[in-house]
């Protein structure tokens, strides 16, 4: 199994490491500018994640109109992989009441900074566990929110629970603020767990 070092250093290297061992040994060295093109890499071969999330920003500046809201379940459910054909006929059963409840639950919680207690809330519809729980709050918040699905949490040393997202989290704000001076950009939770995912799926290294 492939760990990753809580010790992020000084940005040029960012290392996984397999699990037990030092930083060091058996490191596995990602670049800088390697993040950059897996980051890419994973637009082009997503290319529905930006349209998506101006959609979702739009409605939250628009007070999360309720009659958009199953329309947007579909979307990011669509966007999140081949699970979708367990989750979305649960969700299709779900009452308004727990899915209002549950967004606007989670939205304030992001409000405030608590990814863990928006997990929660969110968790609450039906068919949402911890994996496609945090791809509708990495919409919802991607400054903050990374999604931590299985191919991360089986390669990466991350609980898949509610309880493995905030370290997850955190660490990929920690690498996000350390890489968005040297970019002049500004890296959220979500860009970083984009290239990683890219970097750790695809056996191929991008043009």
């Amino acid at each position: 199994m492939i760990g990753w070092s809580r010790d992020l250093p000084v940005p040029a290297d960012l290392p996984f490491r397999r699990s037990g061992q030092s930083p060091i040994a058996g490191a596995l060295q990602v670049s800088f500018d390697d993040l950059q093109a897996w980051h890419a890499n994973h637009l082009r071969v997503v290319p529905g994640t930006l349209n998506i999330q101006h959609d979702v920003s739009s409605w939250i500046k628009a007070e999360m109109p309720f009659e958009d809201l199953r329309p947007l379940i579909k979307r990011i459910c669509d966007w999140g992989g081949k699970q979708k054909r367990f989750v979305l006929p649960r969700v299709k059963k779900e009452s308004d009441d727990i899915l209002r409840k549950s967004f606007d639950s989670a939205q304030s919680f992001l409000v405030l900074g608590k990814p863990r207690e928006a997990l929660a809330a969110i968790c609450c519809i039906q068919g949402f566990g911890y994996s496609f729980g945090s791809k509708h709050l990495r919409f919802l918040s991607p400054k903050i929110c990374p999604v931590l699905d299985s191919v991360i949490s089986k390669r990466l040393s991350y609980k898949p629970s509610i309880q493995g997202y905030v370290p997850f989290s955190e660490d990929c704000l920690k690498i996000a603020a350390k890489l968005s001076p040297l970019d002049n950009a500004s890296w959220g939770a979500a860009d970083i767990e984009m290239a990683i995912f890219s970097y750790l799926y695809h056996p191929w290294k991008p043009l």
